[in-house]
């Protein structure tokens, strides 16, 4: 091979290997590392966890991961949070 070849394989590798990295969920989920996996966990938008289809555990922009459990939301480090929508 020549070198022209071994450049252009280069390129396209490098950006199949980046694109693997940044689609890991779909829209509206954000990833979470979890015993070695990353899963994808919905964002919180306002929901009633009751009703959701998706189980307890969101994705909070100022809070993180927060989980709702017996009618209490709590943040990944276990403290109350009293009002999510705040």
């Amino acid at each position: 091979m020549n070198r022209i070849n071994i450049f252009f394989l280069a390129i396209i590798f490098f950006s199949v290997v980046s694109c693997e990295k940044q689609n890991l969920c779909d829209e509206g989920y954000k990833p979470h590392e979890n015993n070695g996996q990353t899963i994808c966990i919905p964002n919180y938008v306002g929901r009633n966890p009751k009703d959701s289809k998706f189980g307890n555990m969101y994705y909070h922009e100022k809070y993180g991961i927060i989980v709702f459990s017996n009618g209490i939301w709590k943040n990944e480090n276990n403290q109350i949070i009293d009002n999510p929508d705040k």
